[in-house]
């Protein structure tokens, strides 16, 4: 009997109806980070359980896969491994040629990191870290659902850190299964998949702003989540708040309106009026906004500046 994959949704369900869904595991993952997991009664973690076969995790989740061999790894914070390898070939999306792949341990202690040997082909089905404010390497990814298919013994391949046989459908890993076929049914899988829109790297306020989809003056309200309510603090903090949509220079919005946004810890409070540049979890808008760079935040003083961008970057475009 195929056992359940854990993923630690918990508060996070009651976020997803605020913010109008959160659709890709590194939300879940990130997410989960920005979330309070205590039961205050109880003072135990709560849990939320979802099944993914192998074929949902890659249609659902993968922003890219490669084909790529084991460098090394090390302890990232006290929760997390960085992994590195280098890639052969791409199967999907835009990888670099090295990459650096994260994976989240719930205790470390009992949990040793995932096994790799030097000088074997992985295929690796991954996500890319599309948002600014981790602490690891700008081009992160992470595993999906901790899937690692060796391409020379495919009997060794795992996900969820028990034999891919368990979890995969369409082909039969307790058999022979040969290279071709494996790269054949992944590119098969996820061919319409969507690939990674990537947060602006650019520290220029003219690249920010021209590049942002959303610009908005708002006021700090009431916080949804603080940082000292994280669960992981290795690959970022944050502080999630209510705000109210002052003013709209940029994107559609009903100004007036509140939504979540999500701040660097510790870089806002209640009370303030901000510019920000912001992204949204779901195309058009979502209720929950995440910045667009990691240079997102903006001092009131900085107005006229922005506008001038904004007007010169409208008359470029008309």
């Amino acid at each position: 009997m195929k056992k359940m994959i854990v993923i630690l949704i918990a508060v996070i369900l009651a976020l997803v109806l605020n913010a109008g869904g959160i659709t890709k595991t590194n939300d879940i993952n990130r997410d989960l980070q920005n979330s309070n997991l205590n039961d205050e009664s109880s003072n135990n973690y709560l849990f939320s359980y979802r099944y993914f076969t192998f074929e949902e995790a890659m249609q659902w989740f993968a922003t890219d896969v490669v084909i790529a061999q084991y460098v090394n790894h090390k302890a990232f914070g006290n929760d997390s491994f960085e992994y590195e390898f280098i890639v052969q070939e791409r199967i999907l999306g835009n990888a670099p040629d090295r990459i650096f792949v994260y994976s989240y341990e719930l205790d470390r202690k009992d949990t040793e990191s995932l096994a790799f040997d030097h000088g074997i082909d992985y295929l690796l089905p991954l996500e890319k870290e599309t948002r600014p404010y981790t602490k690891g390497h700008e081009d992160g990814f992470m595993f999906i659902l901790n899937t690692v298919i060796d391409l020379n013994e495919p009997r060794n391949s795992i996900m969820q850190r028990e034999l891919l046989s368990e979890h995969i459908e369409g082909l039969n890993f307790r058999r022979r299964v040969t290279r071709h076929d494996i790269i054949s049914y992944v590119e098969m899988l996820v061919k319409d998949n969507t690939l990674a829109i990537d947060y602006i790297k650019s520290d220029f306020m003219e690249d920010i702003i021209k590049e942002s989809p959303y610009i908005w003056i708002v006021e700090i309200n009431n916080p949804l989540k603080l940082v000292d309510m994280q669960l992981f603090r290795d690959r970022f903090e944050t502080d999630i708040y209510y705000c109210t949509v002052i003013k709209s220079l940029k994107g559609d919005v009903d100004e007036g309106s509140e939504v979540a946004i999500t701040f660097f810890a510790g870089t806002v409070f209640p009370g303030e009026h901000h510019i920000v540049t912001l992204s949204s979890l779901k195309e058009g808008g979502s209720g929950w906004y995440h910045f667009s760079s990691k240079n997102s935040l903006f001092r009131m003083d900085q107005l006229d500046e922005i506008l001038a961008i904004i007007e010169k970057d409208s008359s470029i475009i008309n």
